[in-house]
């Protein structure tokens, strides 16, 4: 129940834009479940779409610590650092990323990480 309370406020909040108080029910939420990825999905995707990417990015980095074997994670994370011009920053994510896919034996995944790495390395 203190989940459903916390994604519900957090989504009610979001969506009257509010999101200097949504933020802290995002983050909660997140650490109370962290394996609904979806919501993460949608909760990140709203805050960078309304122009609010630090944010997104907030989302996500609660997503790599309370889900640390998804290597999706740091891939969307990455990506929004990069845009935000911290390659450097990216670069760890990244690589942070690959560890996990192969600890978990996500080729595709390790992958798709390192081509992201392989790309962001040209900007470093």
């Amino acid at each position: 129940p203190l989940t459903a309370s916390l994604k519900t406020i957090g989504e009610l909040l979001r969506r009257a834009e509010r999101f200097e108080e949504s933020i802290d029910y995002d983050i909660r939420a997140i650490a109370a479940d962290p394996r609904d990825e979806s919501q993460i999905h949608l909760m990140a995707n709203r805050y960078d779409n309304a122009g609010d990417t630090e944010k997104a990015i907030r989302i996500y980095e609660q997503a790599t610590i309370s889900i640390p074997d998804n290597a999706f994670m740091n891939r969307n994370l990455g990506r929004l650092l990069e845009r935000q011009g911290n390659p450097t920053a990216a670069q760890a994510v990244y690589e942070d990323g690959i560890r996990a896919a192969n600890m978990a034996g996500d080729r595709h995944a390790a992958g798709e990480l390192r081509s992201a790495l392989d790309n962001v390395d040209d900007l470093v």
